[in-house]
């Protein structure tokens, strides 16, 4: 398992994400879990089936999501901060 941080790439509004961090095996499964839908992997479709709503602000075809993974490499600080208020 691995850490990844998927970021909206577009605007957000209130009761929104615009950033969730997750841990998941690939790119593509830490995508569904935020965004929801079906599994890219075709070696996966026969076993699995996802239909799952995305998470508030994000958008199921995954056209305003960026994601990528999380190492312990790098400056000591904050990973993500994410903060919307009304």
């Amino acid at each position: 398992m691995k850490l990844w941080q998927v970021t909206r790439t577009d605007g957000w509004g209130r009761d929104e994400y615009d950033a969730v961090v997750v841990r998941a095996e690939n790119e593509d499964e830490a995508l569904r879990t935020v965004c929801g839908g079906p599994s890219r992997d075709p070696a996966l479709a026969s076993i699995q089936y996802f239909d799952d709503e995305p998470l508030r602000g994000f958008r199921l075809d995954r056209s305003n999501s960026k994601v990528e993974e999380l190492t312990s490499e790098g400056p000591p600080g904050m990973v993500i901060g994410s903060f919307n208020a009304a």
